[in-house]
């Protein structure tokens, strides 16, 4: 293999991981978004009294974010592993 074709294929190959960087942080980002706008449904619709109970609570900033990292956390982790997982079955990148 020339040196040409070896830095063609390197190429590809950055490529093809900047790809999937790009992939991974865009869908993280997207389950973030989904957690916080699961967290102000939570909130504002009251559901299970959580948000009277969070308004009433001497430590309601603190709450408000733990729930809001927690749920932005999760919802993107879990957005994360999905594409990563249906991108690796795809066989798009081949």
């Amino acid at each position: 293999m020339d040196e040409w074709a070896r830095e063609r294929k390197r190429k590809q190959i950055a490529d093809q991981h900047w790809s999937w960087i790009r992939m991974i942080i865009e869908q993280a980002a997207y389950g973030i978004v989904i957690g916080l706008v699961c967290v102000w449904l939570l909130l504002f619709y009251d559901i299970n009294r959580i948000g009277t109970m969070i308004a009433h609570s001497e430590h309601r900033i603190g709450f408000v974010v733990l729930l809001v990292s927690g749920f932005s956390v999760t919802f993107g982790m879990a957005m994360a592993g999905t594409a990563i997982w249906l991108r690796a079955i795809s066989r798009d990148d081949e």
